[in-house]
């Protein structure tokens, strides 16, 4: 998540060795929160190419329609390609091909610019309509990146579960829609209902919480089973991502605070006593299937809700099950601007690094060599572990540990990379050492 900033050609940002730092605090709409300018496989677009891409986070909780903002790589044309009439959700995300095929749909298709951005480091901004405020820029250009490194604004963040298999839950069939009225509700009341712990359903022994068994209210009675899962949030403005997972049959709509966030196999409108408009395989129910949540603006410091509307696809079913887990990601420390270990296309980035580690160092030149000699591997990056390969393959943590010199007596290829703890490892170094006598001997043995 970006830590907004804006800011007008005139400037409103503080400028580090070339790079963007984010220095006003006046908030922005829409940002470029990540982009991978050299891309091989972090994300592939619908013709099946590696095209670079930019993400677009809309920072407001209300759906922002972006229709004439631009995106450009050049300092002297502010609307080199313009958005077409696209809204991005509250809080949500918008990925953009930078891969020069000029591309604008407005039907829910990839959306590609006519530039393409260049791994060694350009001018990258995002322009409002007028043509002059620019969201988000990075001059006079951003830093040189790597393949499938994202760089960005990322957060600190924490996670955890709010909504755990065997939380406290009330459930309820009802006879008639007047004993739901408003049961999605944060205020509704549902001290008569029946107290459990998730799960709810039956035939599902394992799953089924302890005063979660509806077999006797619901079968040749109603299909549907409604259940409400209160949580609590200290800080709901910190929230910056949300998962539900459910397993389920066979079909559910879920509920936050009374916004429709999740369904599966579910009727547009369903009713007190709705079927579900499909079936869930038993071996499919007993797995989490997981649903990102639209949560932007609906959440409130302490008590929140998650409301299940569970279905069975017949009113005799011979199964059913509810069993929600809700995890929530929260902010836990300032944005900051930096390479991202993980690419994140359309979800909250995590914590940013500073920058790669330094490239190791041999003391022996690449070449021709007749005697043997002792190699040392250096680098400048203190607790730094240097690992290395001798027969030309990418070198990593379960290769071999540089603790001495290494001795060099016939043609190798030395690969060495040095890594440190849960930052981005540094460029691969490699040299080639050739000996005279294997090239005579690999001729002789050619007949050449």
């Amino acid at each position: 998540m970006l830590l907004p900033t804006t800011g007008s050609i005139h400037g409103k940002f503080l400028i580090l060795f070339g790079w963007l730092v984010p220095f006003s605090t006046l908030s922005s709409q829409v940002v470029i929160s990540e982009f991978v300018a050299s891309n091989s496989e972090s994300l592939v677009d619908a013709d099946g190419d590696a095209s670079d891409w930019i993400e677009i986070h809309n920072t407001l909780s209300e759906p922002m329609n972006v229709e004439g903002f631009a995106l450009t790589d050049d300092p002297d044309n502010a609307a080199l390609w313009t958005f077409p009439a696209v809204s991005i959700p509250g809080k949500g995300f918008q990925i953009v091909f930078a891969s020069g095929k000029d591309r604008k749909p407005t039907d829910g298709g990839e959306l590609h610019t006519n530039f393409k951005l260049s791994g060694a480091g350009e001018y990258l901004a995002l322009v409002k309509p007028d043509g002059e405020t620019l969201e988000t820029v990075f001059t006079p250009a951003f830093p040189p990146q790597r393949s499938d490194t994202a760089y960005g604004s990322g957060t600190p963040s924490s996670q955890s579960t709010v909504i755990e298999v065997g939380a406290d839950c009330r459930w309820w069939v009802p006879a008639s829609p007047e004993q739901i009225d408003g049961w999605q509700a944060i205020g509704f009341d549902s001290t008569g209902w029946n107290a459990a712990q998730s799960g709810v359903g039956y035939q599902y022994p394992e799953l089924v919480g302890a005063g979660g068994d509806s077999k006797e209210a619901m079968v040749g009675v109603n299909a549907s089973v409604f259940v409400r899962f209160p949580f609590e949030l200290v800080d709901a403005s910190a929230v910056i991502a949300m998962t539900l997972r459910m397993k389920f049959e066979d079909g559910f709509v879920a509920y936050l605070n009374g916004r429709r966030i999740a369904e599966s196999n579910a009727p547009t409108d369903p009713v007190w006593n709705s079927l579900s408009t499909g079936s869930h395989p038993d071996s499919l129910a007993e797995q989490f299937e997981d649903f990102t949540v639209d949560f932007a603006g609906a959440l409130t410091d302490g008590e929140n809700v998650l409301a299940i509307h569970g279905m069975n696809a017949t009113i005799g079913g011979s199964d059913l099950l509810v069993l929600p887990e809700l995890n929530v990601t929260t902010a836990s420390g300032e944005a900051t601007i930096g390479y991202l270990a993980t690419p994140t296309p359309g979800a909250p980035n995590s914590s940013t690094l500073p920058s790669f580690l330094a490239t190791p160092e041999f003391s022996v030149q690449r070449g021709h060599y007749s005697e043997p000699f002792d190699l040392e591997l250096t680098t400048p990056d203190a607790d730094a572990i240097i690992y290395y390969t001798d027969d030309g393959d990418t070198p990593g943590p379960d290769d071999q540990k540089y603790t001495g010199a290494v001795r060099i007596e016939e043609t190798a290829v030395i690969r060495a990379v040095a890594i440190r703890g849960d930052e981005l490892p540094s460029p691969v170094a490699t040299n080639t050492y050739l000996f005279v006598s294997d090239i005579v001997e690999q001729r002789s043995c050619t007949g050449a």
